[in-house]
């Protein structure tokens, strides 16, 4: 296959993929309505430069590991949706889980081309010894599109080789399925999250055809005497002790804090990888339903829906007045009739709607019925919030603003020893089932990014503070403004904001969306808004992307009413906050204001399908 037409295909995958929930509202979900630093650092006033970023390609600066993709205007958003061929080809570049793509696609062709594959063949590159079994689990899912499924699990087969890397020998999988069904296939890579990073390809590439061997072509058939993962470093154990540092800084609680140990921090590849192995832990450990509570990204949602376990239980409103009562009465129904929870997961505070669940509320439950509490803080931060006090469990995507560059990858779940309930059996069988899937130059790049996190996000929380401001005062044509500050559940999130310290006060976190009142007006401020038009959140630079129509409200208006009625609505702009001057900041958005109240003077239309959703 032509490095164009795998291009093309992984990018059209990524699209069908990112705005549809397939199934996942059906199925086996429950629904309930109600030290260094980076030159581009030290200055970054006036460089939005968003103007100048041509479609498809990164935010700045551009290189093979960059996760970005520029796409100005809700037209070219709906054009990507749709598949339009011309923007899909302009493409160069995309978040890394989403498929295989530049760097990483040129070495599946390479594998491909070693492995003397024929061009009715894909193939896939993993690390983690698992990959047959999962790609075989999600391709032949009745999860799957009919026309995109694989029937029959046996036309996926698993080639193991082993490669010599500087002093290390990796041992590889590879996946190989029929090329026609290579959808299918991509959807494990997107799920999982544990592909093939385009720094492990960037190193292998240019030993491929003098260093790759086959050691075996099905699962239990491969060389015992390889070690299963990849090697861990200086790097890796340079990575937990900055994310402990981080946990154990200005604590609520300093006896708990003081309890966690490095071997409590597990890592990973992306943040998805570290959501599905703990999930994999739970399944294990507990088996039953996931409480879910809030706005969960597509794959999150996927992942609990059809992974392990018996599917989830979601409740949506968590900023209602009644939510703890409502999940405590489904809890008391659950365990009448003998059913256990495996355990609650929720994002503090949520994406892209910022609300903030009542986690003291949740402890209890917990405590009561039996189950751990995991809390996802990627986007309140390690900088801005201490969650110990009441999670068992807290999982991260290391790859938003704890890195903050938006050039590389990584997850981690760190177990809470001060919570001994569930600590020790969890602990056990996740150290009993993690092979590390995290690449030496990935996590050392994670350890230099990071080092400016508290830097950062003390811009990052201004930054993002200054646009909600701005854009709650203008109620002439904003409905609403999504902020962990704004909105009813500020109180659940200062509970959890770290004491301030000479060198760092907590603040409200990089993220804000808002809201309008019909498509046509959030289409109109989008496309004046002189924001970098990208997915991602946590970047050095401010961007905007219409991420509820995305995600929530292009796959059927059932599933769009549903997420709209907890908030995730489809006349909604969400903006990532990055670190360039605050007044050049408010003045894009006061910008973006002055046209949008144009526009509504006009009464102008701008052409959307308001059926797509609900606003």
């Amino acid at each position: 296959m032509a490095e164009t037409e795998m291009v093309f295909g992984e990018v059209a995958d990524y699209i069908q993929k990112l705005t549809s929930f397939g199934s996942g509202l059906n199925g086996r979900v429950q629904k309930e309505t109600n030290g260094q630093t980076r030159p581009m650092f030290v200055a970054m006033a006036k460089t939005q430069g968003a103007n100048d970023t041509k479609f498809g390609h990164s935010v700045p600066p551009e290189g093979p590991h960059t996760i970005t993709t520029h796409v100005p205007g809700w037209n070219s958003v709906q054009g990507l949706i749709k598949g339009d061929v011309d923007l899909l080809q302009k493409v160069r570049s995309i978040y890394p889980r989403f498929g295989p793509f530049g760097v990483v696609a040129q070495l599946s062709m390479a594998v491909h081309k070693k492995l003397g594959l024929s061009e009715s063949q894909a193939c896939f590159v993993w690390a983690c010894p698992d990959a047959l079994e999962k790609t075989r689990q999600h391709a032949c899912s009745s999860f799957r599109d009919d026309k995109d499924r694989i029937k029959d699990a046996s036309e996926i087969s698993e080639t193991v080789v082993r490669i010599k890397l500087g002093s290390d020998t990796l041992k590889l999988h590879v996946t190989i399925g029929p090329a026609a069904n290579r959808k299918a296939m991509v959807f494990t890579w997107q799920l999982v999250g544990s592909g093939t990073s385009t720094r492990l390809a960037q190193a292998l590439l240019p030993v491929i055809d003098t260093s790759l061997e086959v050691v075996g072509v099905g699962a239990g058939d491969e060389e015992e005497s390889l070690p299963e993962g990849l090697p861990e470093g200086d790097s890796h154990v340079a990575l937990r002790r900055r994310i402990l540092e981080l946990l154990q800084r200005s604590p609520i609680d300093p006896a708990r804090a003081a309890q966690l140990r490095p071997d409590d921090v597990y890592l990973y590849p992306s943040g998805m990888t570290a959501i599905v192995r703990h999930h994999e832990a739970m399944a294990a450990y507990r088996p039953g339903k996931v409480l879910c509570l809030g706005a969960l990204f597509k794959h999150t949602w996927l992942q609990f829906s059809e992974g392990a376990g018996d599917g989830m239980k979601h409740f949506g409103a968590c900023q209602d007045d009644d939510f703890i009562s409502q999940v405590g009465e489904w809890l008391e129904d659950e365990y009448r009739d003998g059913r256990q929870v495996s355990y609650c997961f929720v994002e503090f505070p949520s994406n892209p709607i910022l609300v903030s669940a009542d986690l003291k509320g949740l402890r209890s439950l917990a405590d009561k019925y039996n189950f751990p509490l995991v809390v996802d803080d990627t986007v309140g931060s390690f900088a801005n919030i201490d969650v110990l006090p009441v999670a068992d469990v807290i999982i991260t995507s290391l790859t938003k603003s704890f890195s903050g560059y938006a050039d590389v990858m990584g997850g981690s779940v760190v177990l809470n020893p001060s919570m001994p309930r569930h600590y020790g059996a969890l602990s056990r069988t996740l150290a009993s089932q993690h092979r590390n899937e995290l690449f030496a130059a990935d996590a050392a790049t994670l350890v230099s990014n990071s080092a400016d996190h508290l830097a950062r996000s003390t811009i990052l929380n201004r930054n993002a503070a200054a646009l909600a401001e701005t854009l709650a005062r203008a109620t002439d044509v904003v409905a609403g403004v999504n902020h962990a500050r704004h909105g009813g559940t500020y109180a659940n999130y200062a509970a959890f904001k770290r004491p301030a310290t000479d060198d760092f006060a907590p603040g409200d976190a990089c993220l804000l969306s808002v809201d309008f009142a019909d498509l046509d007006t959030a289409v109109t401020f989008y496309n004046g808004c002189g924001f970098f038009h990208s997915g991602h959140l946590g970047a050095h630079r401010t961007l905007a992307v219409p991420f509820s129509y995305m995600v929530y409200h292009c796959a059927g208006e059932e599933e769009g009413r549903y997420h709209a009625a907890y908030g995730c609505r489809a006349a909604q702009v969400r903006l990532s906050a990055g670190l360039e001057d605050e007044a050049e900041l408010v003045a894009i958005v006061e910008e973006a204001l002055a046209k949008t109240r144009a526009a509504v003077a006009a009464g102008r239309k701008n052409g959307v399908e308001a059926g797509n959703g609900v606003a």
